[in-house]
């Protein structure tokens, strides 16, 4: 049988552990919340544009055009 030895603590300390506990609680928040792909692609499509030379930009309007996505710019 295992213990964590619990009757070894005093109660005032196993309150103050509890109450220490229930407030930090928020901070104990371990999930791995993941972006979503699409936002991410969408920042760093912008990104790329905000930071494009104009030939690049000239690039990119072609090849818009071509994917038959016209008048955007």
């Amino acid at each position: 049988m295992r213990t964590s030895n619990k009757s070894m603590l005093l109660d005032e300390l196993v309150i103050g552990i509890r109450e220490a506990f229930n407030r930090n609680e928020v901070f104990l928040d371990l999930d791995m919340y993941e972006e979503d792909p699409l936002l991410k692609q969408k920042d760093m499509i912008q990104k790329a544009i905000l930071t494009a030379t104009p030939e690049q930009l000239g690039k990119m309007q072609e090849m818009l055009q071509l994917g038959g996505i016209d008048n955007i710019i």
